[in-house]
């Protein structure tokens, strides 16, 4: 299990809409257009429609067709609230914006090994309560499985309004340096989601 997939498996988990659009992929270097869109029965249907780079093509395939990549499928940002302890009180409260500082709150998916090693800061609206924006980094180097060290972690999740009532990702980057066995790594991985639209399988 390469970096990247073990920390999608333990920091990405989000609700189900049922929505079609398209992700473009970035580590810095290579690309890769997806696009995802649901069958009948509502599940998503990931495929590769464009890709610069023939080894992160082929790292995007596996995390596609590992359970763990159904982060692919979901964008609903309302899941990322539950990680916002319950009842703590708002750092700031401007321009319509509430922001809190938190130590984040596993659910039942989660790693609380990783998550323990977190802090978050996170943006709301004051008027719908809808997440705006969410930043986890870690306070200082921890070990999530044997031989490996991460010493920075940085995930990014911002979300845009699709409704009134619906949030949905926008741009999620994932930043992970550490090491394994004693072998420095750096890993990036930027996600833009485009082109947002309800799904019509049968037009598909």
């Amino acid at each position: 299990m390469s970096h990247l997939t073990f920390l999608l498996a333990v920091l990405i988990t989000a609700e189900r809409l049922n929505l079609d659009y398209d992700i473009h992929i970035t580590d810095g270097g290579s690309n890769v257009n997806l696009s995802v869109m649901n069958n009948e029965l509502g599940e998503p249907i990931v495929r590769v429609i464009t890709a610069d780079n023939d080894s992160f093509q082929d790292e995007i395939q596996s995390l596609i067709h590992n359970d763990k990549a159904e982060a692919f499928g979901k964008v609903d940002c309302d899941h990322f609230k539950k990680m916002i302890p319950a009842n703590i009180g708002a750092i700031s409260d401007t321009e319509g914006t509430r922001t809190f500082a938190f130590r984040p709150v596993p659910t039942v998916d989660d790693d609380p090994d990783v998550y323990e090693n977190l802090h978050g800061i996170a943006e709301v609206s004051s008027s719908t309560q809808k997440l705006i924006s969410i930043t986890l980094t870690n306070d200082g180097a921890f070990s999530p499985s044997f031989g490996s060290t991460i010493h920075r972690l940085s995930l990014v999740i911002e979300c845009f309004s699709l409704t009134e009532q619906t949030m949905v990702l926008k741009h999620y980057e994932l930043i992970v340096q550490g090491s394994a066995f004693l072998v420095p790594f750096e890993e990036r991985m930027k996600r833009t989601y485009s082109n947002y639209r309800w799904s019509n399988p049968s037009s598909h």
